[in-house]
């Protein structure tokens, strides 16, 4: 029987929580019709913000499945993004989306440290 190693299971963990978060929006925005209603002018505002956080967020919760570290930063800049210009986000939620991001930049950080080193 192998050795219970807790960080793979927390590896694991962030990640398929990533994935449930990218389901939800993706889910939420093909019942909004992507956010586009017949004859009406976007704005600058609303583009954005619909670039920071579901698209951008959920690229990086992905990435973070090939690379940890960068995937994890992505997501945690494009969703502090998000929340400047949307100030009137729920915080509840916005932990929910916010702590697997934070958790794949922690995760990745010593194999970022250890490549940096070889590298320099």
């Amino acid at each position: 029987m192998k050795n219970f190693n807790p960080v793979a299971l927390l590896r694991f963990s962030v990640r398929s929580w990533g994935l449930i978060i990218c389901v939800l929006a993706g889910m939420t925005l093909i019942s909004d019709g992507f956010g586009i209603h017949s004859g009406s002018n976007e704005s600058v505002q609303s583009i954005l913000s619909f670039a920071a956080f579901p698209l951008l967020v959920c690229i990086g919760l992905m990435w973070g499945w090939k690379n940890e570290f960068y995937g994890g930063v992505l997501a945690s800049v494009s969703f502090i993004v998000y929340l400047i210009i949307e100030p009137g986000f729920d915080y509840f939620l916005g932990a929910f989306i916010f702590t697997p991001a934070l958790m794949l930049v922690v995760l990745g950080w010593p194999a970022f440290r250890d490549r940096k080193k070889t590298t320099s």
